[in-house]
C-alpha cells in the first residue's frame, strides 16, 4: 500500500535560478521528484547534471542536495510512505525523456489526493513506479549490448571491405533490424548503415593518400563491386568525386 503525504505539480513548483535544496538528513519518508528543467544533483560525493524530464526517488534518511542550473528550476514532487523496504532504482537519476508521461500521472495523483481518494492514489503511485522500473529495465537491456556494439564498430572500421549488411549484423547480435539501428544510433549517434558507409569512405581516403591503386581498385578494397556505386557514395559523403579528392590531396 502506498500513502501520499504531500504532493506538488510542476505548475505549482516553479523556482528561480538561485533555487537550491540542502537537507542533510532528508525526510523520514520517500521523496519522488520528476525534474522538468536542467539541474545539478549531489549524490554521495558526486555532482551530476540532470537533464529535463529526469526522475529520482530518495529513500528515507537520504540527504537531499540539488539546485537550479539555468534560469528556472521546475519539478513535480511527492512525499509518500509504502510497505516496501526499498526500490532498486532509489537515489539514482533516471532520464525518462518521452518514455513515460510521469507528469501526467502526478497530475492525476494530485487530483485524487485532494479528493481524498487515497485508494486511487495508491494505485496511481504504484503505476508510476512500475513505469519507471520498466524504463530502468529497458536502459539496462540497452547497456547490455554496449560492449558488443563497440566491438562491432571497431571491426567495421578495421575491415570495411567485408560484406556488412544490417540483416547479417542483426542476426549476429540476435536483434531485429529496427532495434539494431535504434541501439546503434543511441550509442554512436549514427545509424549502423550510415556508419558502414563512413568506414568505407574513410578507408578509401586513406588508400588514396598512401597508395597508387586506381580508383576502381580502391573501391574494391573498400567493399564496392561497382565503381559507379563507390563514386556516388564517395561524392555524397565527401562532397567531391574520388578523382577530385585524389587531386586535392596530392
Amino acid at each position: 500500500m502506498y500513502r501520499v503525504r504531500r504532493i506538488g505539480t510542476a505548475a505549482e513548483a516553479i523556482h528561480n535560478s538561485d533555487f537550491s535544496i540542502d537537507r542533510p538528513f532528508g525526510y523520514d519518508c520517500y521523496l519522488m521528484l520528476f525534474v522538468k528543467t536542467k539541474a545539478v544533483f549531489y549524490l554521495g560525493n558526486e555532482e551530476k547534471l540532470c537533464e529535463p524530464n529526469t526522475f529520482i526517488i530518495y529513500n528515507a534518511g537520504t540527504p537531499h542536495r540539488y539546485k537550479a542550473c539555468g534560469e528556472k528550476y521546475i519539478n513535480d514532487w511527492v512525499q509518500f510512505d509504502c510497505d516496501e523496504s526499498g526500490f532498486s532504482f532509489a537515489d539514482t537519476l533516471i532520464h525518462i525523456g518521452e518514455s513515460a508521461d510521469i507528469s501526467g500521472y502526478i497530475k492525476l495523483l494530485s487530483d485524487a489526493f485532494y479528493r481524498r481518494n487515497y485508494y486511487v492514489c495508491s494505485l496511481i503511485l504504484k503505476t508510476v513506479l512500475a513505469e519507471v522500473s520498466a524504463v530502468c529495465e529497458n536502459l539496462t537491456y540497452k547497456s547490455a549490448y554496449s560492449s558488443a556494439l563497440i566491438g562491432l564498430r571497431k571491426e567495421i572500421y578495421l575491415r570495411p571491405e567485408q560484406k556488412w549488411t544490417i540483416q547479417s549484423i542483426a542476426e549476429r547480435l540476435h536483434l531485429s533490424e529496427p532495434y539494431l539501428q535504434e541501439l546503434y544510433k543511441g550509442t554512436f549517434g549514427i545509424t549502423c548503415g550510415a556508419d558502414i558507409i563512413h568506414a568505407r569512405i574513410d578507408a578509401a581516403k586513406q588508400l588514396m593518400a598512401d597508395t597508387n591503386f586506381s580508383i576502381t581498385e580502391i573501391g574494391e578494397k573498400c567493399g564496392y563491386s561497382s565503381l559507379i556505386h563507390f563514386s556516388r557514395q564517395f561524392r555524397k559523403t565527401a562532397g567531391i568525386s574520388p578523382t577530385e579528392y585524389r587531386k586535392l590531396i596530392r
